[in-house]
């Protein structure tokens, strides 16, 4: 459409000095619901990142239980949308308990909402298991 054909502003704001950027996306954050709320809950985080221009946040799995089941990968959803105020997306554990033993269900964790899969500082010994964790996590994401 010519420039002169398209509609005009409602509103116009002098952004002269400033930075104008899409939402940023934190993919790294440490949310702690649920468990430790004492410390941050979901919906204060998420206050602070949106104040910090960030509209999407990846929670990490090291939370009171851990994110490595299908229901606490739905309460980090659902905690995020009642906040309303950044999208949350949940990284599950590659582990159960992050305990680098026995991997998680990712194909369940995927189907309830996780985006990605970590262990989120603890080590994943075995060369063996952590094969298993990269193959599984590629058959997930092909689905």
């Amino acid at each position: 459409m010519p420039p002169e054909e398209a509609p005009a502003a409602r509103t116009t704001i002098d952004a002269a000095g400033l930075w104008v950027t899409p939402g940023l996306i934190d993919m790294h954050v440490h949310l702690r619901e649920p468990g430790g709320e004492h410390k941050e809950t979901i919906a204060t985080g998420v206050a602070a990142a949106v104040a910090g221009g960030f509209t999407t946040v990846a929670a990490m799995a090291n939370t009171s239980p851990v994110n490595d089941s299908v229901e606490v990968t739905r309460y980090v959803i659902a905690r995020g949308r009642e906040a309303g105020l950044a999208r949350v997306l949940p990284i599950a554990a590659v582990t159960k308990g992050l305990a680098g033993e026995e991997l998680t269900d990712f194909d369940a964790l995927r189907e309830a909402g996780a985006v990605a899969f970590s262990d989120d500082g603890m080590p994943i010994a075995s060369a063996e298991l952590m094969r298993r964790a990269l193959a599984a996590a590629a058959g997930s994401a092909r689905r």
